[in-house]
């Protein structure tokens, strides 16, 4: 199955006990796609392995872990910071069923898990893949090189909020 942004997964087709799982490698378009997206300099690679789980009656479980490597422009110099780092990827997703709503929150316990709901009954999985590389990337980049900005002098004048009240008292 080849990866784009976005490769959704029919839920009803993931049985109890036996996971979907598939590696993922992003071609060179979707890491166009995704630079320009999130106002990268570059994504020269994504890869990872991921497993969409059945959990119970209407909630699956998407987790993964990936690898990327993603140039930002240094938030001071606008010089290229190259990043490669590691993220995970884990998600929850329910059936949007009004009658069933009440249920399925008090059955799956979402602390710590983003849960989302089901999109017409697919899973999303290039938009969470896409959406946690966001979050994991460094959100403010900076070039080992660039300049330490100096803090703003001090005023010359001490800072006395109550020097007017103690006149005041006189």
């Amino acid at each position: 199955m080849s990866f784009s942004l976005d490769l959704k997964l029919t839920a009803s087709m993931i049985a109890k006990g036996t996971p979907e799982r598939m590696k993922i490698t992003a071609s060179e378009a979707v890491c166009n796609e995704l630079a320009e997206r999130f106002g990268y300099l570059d994504v020269a690679s994504l890869k990872g392995q991921i497993e969409v789980r059945l959990l119970s009656a209407a909630c699956w479980q998407v987790k993964g872990v990936f690898v990327a490597e993603i140039t930002q422009a240094c938030v001071v110099s606008g010089e290229a910071v190259v990043e490669d780092f590691q993220f995970e990827l884990l998600e929850r997703y329910l059936e949007a069923s009004e009658n069933s709503k009440a249920e399925i929150t008090e059955e799956i316990d979402p602390m710590g898990v983003d849960v989302e709901m089901l999109e017409n009954g697919m899973i999303p999985v290039g938009e969470a893949v896409a959406q946690a590389l966001a979050v994991h990337a460094t959100p403010w980049p900076r070039h080992p090189d660039a300049p330490v900005l100096a803090p703003p002098e001090e005023a010359k004048e001490e800072n006395r909020p109550f020097a007017k009240l103690s006149e005041l008292k006189k």
